[in-house]
């Protein structure tokens, strides 16, 4: 009886136990979700007056130059303030606060995984007053001490990236153009520590096959070229939300106001190519075996890519989409090999047509092993 009156009030405890957990972590998950860039930028800093004091609750607005999307944060007592997840992109920022006149800071660059130092110095004034610098400010990183670099898609794909026969522009081929990386196995090999050590990111996300950590080929062999906004390579220690020994992320594009996009086919041919040093020295047989000069090798590959974003119609700017399309294909010479096929007795078992001259067996079945006086035999197939 005991017992019974017991675990009612065991269970009931363990339910309210649930209940405060479940509490804990709701209220705890915005902060968890705020503090973590998920492969996107972040705006961070300090928002002061002419004299260097800190302005506190003043309203720091962050707005996409390609969606026009807005982020707005209020700064601490403490005059700070952090924006972030920020898609990457080109970005205005306002600060207005009382008493100060507003100032709009244009043409931010904001890149994935490192935070853009901005901070603010206010004018005395009226808010109606507006400070509008359209300069970019000198990129001088004062927010993380990871080195690294960023290339955009408009650079790298204006370089002569290679389609070879065998595979597709890769768009992870110029990480290795980023000082501090080399060619490796995959990704790039950073301050001389082997292969496979790296870690490749999507958007943020790990992007790994299951059986090899810095496999590029989640990428390379699966996204178009023009589906790639910029990527970001660290060549130092990275912050505590990734992993490797350097790390690589590749940010996808997405959609905004206007329309973009773009048709392209890319063609490699026999009769495009050029023949090689000693190629028109060579002789092969003919039909009839008289020797005559070699053709050029045979290479024919294709790759066609398309791509459009914009804005979806009647939804007021406030849904964008971006679709990528790319088409690999190749054909080259014959690779003629031996294969054995088997004869239908020996797919029953029956080896007896194996042997040498003297039609002795040399095919033994190891399960027949049978030993005696330490002379162990074999019964061979037939």
């Amino acid at each position: 009886m005991l017992q019974r009156m017991c675990c009612p009030f065991r269970s009931a405890r363990v339910r309210l136990g649930f209940a405060g957990m479940l509490v804990l972590l709701t209220c705890a998950l915005p902060c968890a979700l705020r503090a973590q860039t998920a492969g996107e930028g972040t705006i961070t800093g300090t928002v002061t007056d002419a004299t260097g004091a800190v302005v506190p609750s003043a309203t720091v607005t962050a707005t996409n130059a390609a969606t026009n999307v807005s982020t707005v944060r209020t700064t601490s007592s403490a005059g700070l303030y952090t924006i972030s997840p920020l898609p990457v992109g080109i970005y205005s920022v306002t600060v207005a606060a009382k008493g100060f006149k507003t100032l709009m800071q244009e043409n931010l660059k904001v890149d994935a995984l490192n935070p853009l130092a901005f901070n603010p110095v206010m004018g005395v004034g009226s808010a109606s007053e507006t400070v509008t610098v359209t300069t970019a400010p000198p990129v001088l990183d004062t927010e993380s001490a990871v080195l690294g670099a960023v290339m955009e898609n408009q650079d790298y794909s204006n370089l002569p990236i290679l389609m070879s026969t065998t595979q597709q522009r890769d768009p992870t081929a110029f990480a290795t153009l980023v000082p501090g990386a080399q060619g490796g196995s995959r990704t790039p090999v950073v301050g001389g520590i082997a292969n496979y050590q790296g870690y490749l990111y999507l958007d943020g996300v790990p992007s790994e096959t299951i059986n090899q950590q810095g496999d590029n080929r989640t990428v390379a062999l699966s996204m178009s070229l023009e589906a790639v906004d910029q990527f970001q390579v660290m060549t130092s220690v990275p912050p505590a939300e990734y992993m490797g020994a350097g790390a690589s992320n590749f940010t996808m594009k997405s959609g905004g106001t206007n329309y973009h996009g773009q048709v392209s086919d890319f063609v490699r041919n026999t009769v495009l190519d050029a023949w090689q040093f000693v190629q028109k020295q060579l002789k092969v047989p003919n039909a009839s075996g008289q020797l005559v000069p070699a053709a050029k090798n045979v290479e024919h590959a294709n790759e066609f890519s398309a791509s459009l974003g914009g804005h979806v119609p009647l939804t007021g700017n406030k849904l964008f989409f971006f679709f990528a399309y790319d088409k690999y294909h190749s054909r080259l010479n014959d690779t003629p090999g031996l294969v054995t096929i088997p004869t239908a007795a020996e797919e029953q078992g029956d080896f007896s047509a194996f042997g040498d001259a003297n039609n002795d067996a040399f095919l033994f079945d190891p399960l027949s092993n049978s030993c005696t006086g330490g002379v162990c035999t074999r019964q061979a197939f037939n």
